[in-house]
């Protein structure tokens, strides 16, 4: 809908095309925007901003007040947010000689309702394997019994588990 917007006020204007290149440059140059959807909302901030500036008043408004009254039915609803419960990444440590894959799928079958191998890797100059899996905890699994299952199941090597999407990864 933004860039209908966006089309319909640039038209065959190359200055006003070129005017949107500079201002999206500006904003990416002088901050690294890590969520897709602030991108969404600085692209429509600009949208409504060239409305106005170029003097298509009716078409700024309605848009403005269409597409906000859009974004509050999506957050009233929830449409299209995750599970309830969070995915996280978990890196465990092991013996170089276990197999991380056979030796904690039962963990996992027990307190994950999904998981997935992400990497695997030598680490300790080949003395241990490090395995990093995407995992989402079943309800009521607590970080805590996360990490004690783990840890029980890999000779109290080095766990780690990092929960959420927006955080820095592991």
């Amino acid at each position: 809908m933004i860039t209908s917007v966006i089309m319909v006020i640039i038209g065959s204007n190359i200055a006003r095309a070129f005017s949107l290149v500079g201002a999206m440059s500006i904003i990416r140059f002088r901050n690294a925007v890590k969520e897709t959807r602030d991108v969404g909302f600085l692209f429509f901030g600009i949208a409504a901003g060239m409305g106005a500036g170029t003097r298509f008043y009716s078409l700024a408004l309605v848009t403005t007040a269409l597409i906000c009254g859009i974004i509050i039915l999506v957050e009233r609803f929830d449409f299209g947010r995750p599970s309830s419960e969070p995915e996280g990444l978990l890196k465990v440590r092991m013996p170089v000689e276990s197999d991380p894959e056979t030796e904690l799928e039962s963990i996992f079958q027990e307190i994950c309702s999904s998981y997935a191998l992400v990497t695997v890797e030598t680490v300790q100059q080949g003395l241990a394997i490090e395995a990093v899996y995407s995992i989402r905890a079943k309800k009521g699994v607590r970080s805590k019994q996360v990490l004690e299952k783990i840890t029980a199941a890999n000779e109290n090597m080095k766990v780690k588990y990092h929960i959420g999407a927006h955080a820095d990864p592991l």
